[in-house]
């Protein structure tokens, strides 16, 4: 809360983790990546069949390209890869960004 102080949520998991007690202070250092992330080579191949939806996910900011990125190769079966990509796909469609394709679809199941 100004010089250097501020209050981040702890939950009860992270505290257990930690063995942390509501109330402690902890001690958090972040580091800056240095090394630029590369997109999803299978999420670029698929957005370049139509080209107006590469365009369209190129011109995200490079933290929104990765927050699809890393979605999509998070997937742990090509099952689950390929419907983040189709999802992906229909998001540059509609001129979604990441936070309103992931509400999207969640209203759906």
């Amino acid at each position: 809360m100004g010089d250097g102080d501020f209050i981040i949520p702890f939950n009860a998991q992270m505290r257990k983790g930690t063995g942390k007690q509501k109330g402690d202070s902890v001690l958090l250092q972040l580091d800056l990546e240095q090394e630029e992330k590369k997109i999803s080579e299978d999420l670029l191949m698929c957005l370049a069949e139509v080209n107006e939806n590469l365009e369209r996910f190129l011109s995200l900011p490079k933290g929104h390209q990765n927050y699809y990125s890393n979605w999509v190769e998070s997937a742990k079966t090509t099952s689950t890869k390929s419907d983040r990509i189709m999802k992906t796909i229909f998001a540059m469609e509609h001129e979604m960004d990441y936070g309103q394709m992931i509400r999207h679809f969640k209203n759906k199941s």
